[in-house]
C-alpha cells in the first residue's frame, strides 16, 4: 500500500513539475513575443512609417508594456495615425506611469501641473513628481536641479 502511495505521489510530482515547466514557457515565450512586438513597432516608428507600428504598438501596450503604452500617449499627442488628441494621450500616458514608465511618470507630472490634456491639479502633480523623483535615476535629479519648481 505505501508502495502505491509514493508511487502515485511520484507520478503526481513529476506532472506538476512537468505543467509548471510547460506554463513558464508560455508565459517566457508570451513576454518574448510583447518585446518582439515593441521592437518592431517602435522601429517603424522612428523610421515615420506610423500606420504600420500603430497596430504593433497598440498590441504591446494591451500586454501591458510599460514602452508601448507610453508611445500610445505619443500617438495621440503628436497626431500620428490617429487623431491629435491630448486628453486621450494624457490617459495612455498615465497608464503607462502605473505601469512605472519613467518618461510617463515625468509627462503625467507636466501635464498635470500644467493643465494639457486634464484639468489642472498641482497636487496631484506633485504626486507624480514625487514618484518619478523616487526611481533615483539620473534623468530624474538632472531635471529637478535645471527646473527647479
Amino acid at each position: 500500500m505505501r508502495r502505491i502511495i509514493f508511487f502515485h505521489m511520484l507520478i503526481f510530482t513529476v506532472f506538476a513539475a512537468k505543467a509548471q515547466d510547460i506554463n513558464s514557457s508560455f508565459h517566457m515565450t508570451r513576454s518574448q513575443d510583447v518585446v518582439e512586438l515593441r521592437s518592431e513597432g517602435l522601429r517603424l516608428y522612428f523610421n515615420r512609417k506610423y500606420e504600420e507600428a500603430l497596430p504593433l504598438i497598440s498590441k504591446a501596450a494591451d500586454q501591458k508594456d510599460p514602452t508601448a503604452t507610453f508611445y500610445m500617449g505619443e500617438f495621440y499627442d503628436r497626431g500620428r495615425a490617429v487623431g491629435k488628441d491630448a486628453a486621450v494621450a494624457f490617459e495612455w500616458y498615465l497608464k503607462a506611469a502605473e505601469q512605472g514608465d519613467e518618461d510617463a511618470m515625468r509627462t503625467v507630472f507636466l501635464r498635470l501641473r500644467d493643465g494639457v490634456g486634464v484639468k489642472r491639479n498641482q497636487k496631484e502633480a506633485y504626486r507624480w513628481k514625487y514618484r518619478w523623483d523616487q526611481i533615483g535615476k539620473q534623468k530624474a535629479k538632472e531635471y529637478r536641479n535645471l527646473h527647479k519648481l
